[in-house]
């Protein structure tokens, strides 16, 4: 994702306490070369947004794992593991289709 878009310039965030369905789209990521929207994984609902990133969605860039989380959601069963879980030939599968 830091390939295509290098540097974030603009996102949009969930909806805290909102629920959405697994597959629907819940951010959106903007630079000037393109924009993308991550999906949800699960179906879930959205606990807390990281309000930090409106005004500095560089974050995202400069520290992913750290300062520049996105939003967090509320917990899953542990059944549904094994559907986020891609072999890496599944996932090289998944990039060519």
């Amino acid at each position: 994702m830091q390939d295509q878009l290098s540097q974030i310039d603009f996102l949009t965030l969930p909806l805290p306490g909102k629920h959405y369905e697994a597959g629907e789209p819940i951010i959106t990521l903007e630079s000037r070369k393109s924009a993308i929207e991550i999906r949800m994984p699960y179906s879930a609902s959205v606990v807390s947004i990281n309000e930090q990133l409106q005004e500095r969605p560089q974050l995202i860039n400069q520290d992913p794992f750290g300062d520049g989380w996105l939003c967090c959601l509320d917990s899953f069963s542990a059944s549904l593991i094994n559907h986020l879980i891609m072999s890496y030939e599944a996932y090289e599968a998944m990039l060519d289709g």
